[in-house]
């Protein structure tokens, strides 16, 4: 009980938490029991699902006392963030992260190897920090670039992209911040957007560090989201009545080629599949700064379409410890339905049928509680199970005409 109690003492430091019960509230910001808790739940979990920005200096003296635990071999426990510790909490409408008030439940220890690794890439996080608070630079470390220095110095662990940022996850989520607070920044080459707002950026390429103008109107291609620079989002002359999300670069270039945002002065925005944080971000920004403009949704009829805007919308498992920085509760999916197939002149023998990938995803999405809130998704779901077939947006016959009078239909009946 003793040691049991020290650990606690110990963890609670990294995680600014009062007390144990408390372990995963941030410090001067306590946040009330209805914000994260359901009944029946409530005795047995703490849920939490938010992050705060630190400050260099905060985040260095934290990542300090995590190379200190390990380099004296004291026990140290990592966020665990896999799946089975997050439930979608039906008070918030969100995926939150789910920790054991009891048992600690939703931690994890590091075995010798795993230990190693973390501090080596705490050491890194630590020298890019320096450099940022002495102003040596100007720059976040890319996580492309924390992985090639981990891949070198630990060869014989097979370091992926992915194990890697799976490390500075866990880190934000024990902190309880952002990946800015820790100097880091993914480079997202796809997510895109275009319309009718203008995005103030910093520009962090030059000493002067100048504010840049993005007129998202005027364009010979679309821009990248790049969310960590941003200063300010503005709309342009012309605002836009409505923001749509879309889940294929390809169906976005296409709604670009047609000029719909000039048609309709909108938002389009694109994550390229299953979108980045940088992404998610700025949808949230936009949203934050539009509040009263309408957010639709655009996906294929097939599982992971569907999931791509359950991300967007309810959040996501690995990241649940952060949605409310991230979900957009007010996000409507207008479409690819299972039952407007037809309507739209689509043969049942037209459609693709499922992969194994997508069987195996449909399966796990089945019964999933945020499901009991979108029930088209839901009579989606059911009919790709029974027919064993899936439809992607581009099979409807001139389909970026349909959506444009689907949104200026939808848009007209809520001015």
């Amino acid at each position: 009980m003793a040691n049991k109690s020290l650990l606690n003492k110990k963890m609670s430091k990294l995680t600014l938490a009062e007390s144990d019960d408390d372990l995963l509230y941030n410090d001067g910001k306590k946040l009330t029991k209805a914000d994260f808790v359901d009944k029946g739940i409530e005795d047995e979990y703490i849920l939490t699902d938010e992050v705060w920005h630190l400050s260099f200096e905060q985040a260095r003296e934290k990542l300090d006392y995590v190379v200190e635990l390990l380099e004296n071999n004291s026990s140290f426990l990592l966020p665990n963030l896999e799946p089975d510790n997050t439930v979608f909490s039906s008070s918030t409408g969100r995926i939150v992260r789910k920790v054991s008030k009891r048992n600690r439940g939703g931690m994890r220890k590091l075995q010798k190897t795993s230990r190693d690794f973390l501090e080596c890439l705490v050491r890194r996080l630590i020298m890019n920090l320096d450099s940022l608070m002495d102003q040596k630079s100007n720059v976040h470390m890319y996580l492309r670039a924390l992985y090639y220095g981990m891949h070198n110095e630990f060869p014989e662990l097979n370091v992926t992209t992915g194990m890697v940022d799976d490390y500075i996850d866990a880190l934000c989520c024990l902190f309880k911040c952002d990946r800015e607070s820790l100097g880091v920044t993914a480079c997202d080459i796809d997510s895109s957007y275009v319309g009718n707002i203008i995005v103030h950026r910093q520009d962090v390429s030059g000493v002067n560090r100048k504010v840049v103008k993005e007129n998202a109107t005027k364009l010979t291609s679309p821009y990248r989201v790049n969310f960590g620079n941003i200063k300010s989002i503005q709309p342009s002359e012309v605002p836009p009545r409505c923001i749509l999300i879309v889940e294929k670069l390809t169906v976005f270039r296409a709604l670009c080629s047609s000029d719909i945002h000039r048609k309709i002065p909108c938002v389009i925005i694109s994550g390229s599949g299953q979108p980045s944080i940088d992404c998610r971000l700025f949808v949230k920004r936009v949203h934050e700064c539009f509040p009263d403009v309408p957010i639709f949704a655009i996906v294929d009829c097939n599982p992971f379409g569907f999931d791509i805007f359950k991300t967007y919308k309810y959040g996501s498992m690995k990241l649940a410890f952060m949605s409310r920085n991230l979900a957009v509760a007010s996000i409507r999916l207008i479409g690819l339905f299972y039952s407007e197939i037809s309507g739209f002149g689509v043969k049942d023998d037209q459609l693709q049928s499922l992969t194994k990938h997508d069987s195996n995803r449909l399966k796990n999405m089945i019964g999933e509680e945020w499901l009991k809130h979108e029930e088209e998704v839901s009579v989606s779901l059911k009919r790709i199970m029974e027919t064993q077939r899936k439809a992607d947006v581009e099979i409807v016959a001139n389909w970026v005409d349909k959506i444009q009078e689907k949104i200026i239909s939808l848009l007209d009946s809520n001015p």
